[in-house]
């Protein structure tokens, strides 16, 4: 069974520099978005469609394009690769 993103993130969650942007949206909502930031190998590997793993992700609102959040933790990142 799978779970839901949220209760995911809560078990492996080591994010930094939490907060809320000005819209109300904390890490955790549906209207924040994982951006991941690769190095300059990882991006050249990007272009050429191999999929890598980001050196860390920011949580980015959708909305106001607030970052509300950061993680190098490796569980976070790999996730979605």
């Amino acid at each position: 069974m799978s779970e839901t993103r949220e209760t995911e993130i809560l078990k492996i969650a080591d994010v930094r520099a939490q907060k809320t942007c000005s819209c109300g949206h904390n890490y955790m909502s549906h209207m924040v978005s994982q951006i991941g930031q690769y190095t300059g190998w990882g991006w050249f590997w990007v272009l050429f469609g191999v999929t890598t793993e980001p050196v860390r992700v920011k949580f980015v609102c959708r909305r106001c394009s607030t970052v509300v959040g950061i993680s190098e933790d490796p569980k976070i990142l790999r996730r979605d690769v």
